[in-house]
């Protein structure tokens, strides 16, 4: 080989190798920018990470709420029939007591008109005895009658 030939070849490297070189280079520029996107990736995956499990635990915290609440509905459930079964309950026995009331009341308004009847006759006989003793005046009859009346008035 010539020198020719050599020096051909020898640039013939060089530019082989400048174009490896600047291929690396390149290649090195993109795998830089891969791995700086890959730590930005990273980073993004870490938060959604956190997010993530942030959110799982805030799933699970509203669904012990949900059961709290739905403990807390089923005995505003059970204390809601009570307290129906409890006004039907008072309801019937206030229609009982309404009935009870009415009866009294009947009662007491028939005993009020025997009263009234039974005072109406008592003053009935009472002026019968005193007309009959202005009439007769002398007559003791008339007298303890009168007398029996008053004390009876008096009880």
């Amino acid at each position: 080989m010539e020198l020719g030939e050599l020096k051909s070849d020898s640039l013939d490297i060089r530019k082989e190798r400048n174009q490896y070189k600047r291929e690396r280079d390149e290649l090195s520029e993109k795998l830089d920018k891969e791995c700086n996107d890959n730590y930005k990736l990273e980073g993004q995956l870490y938060d959604m990470t956190k997010q993530r499990d942030s959110l799982i635990k805030e799933v699970e915290k509203l669904r012990e709420e949900l059961r709290a609440h739905v403990q807390c509905n089923d005995e505003l459930g059970r204390v809601n029939k009570m307290k129906e079964q409890a006004i039907s309950e008072l309801k019937f026995e206030n229609d009982a007591l309404r009935l009870q009331a009415d009866e009294y009341f009947e009662f007491w308004q028939a005993e009020l008109e025997q009263r009234i009847e039974l005072s109406n006759r008592w003053s009935k006989l009472d002026d019968y005895v005193k007309e009959r003793r202005e009439v007769n005046p002398a007559s003791i009859q008339y007298i303890k009658i009168e007398g029996m009346i008053r004390e009876l008035e008096g009880d």
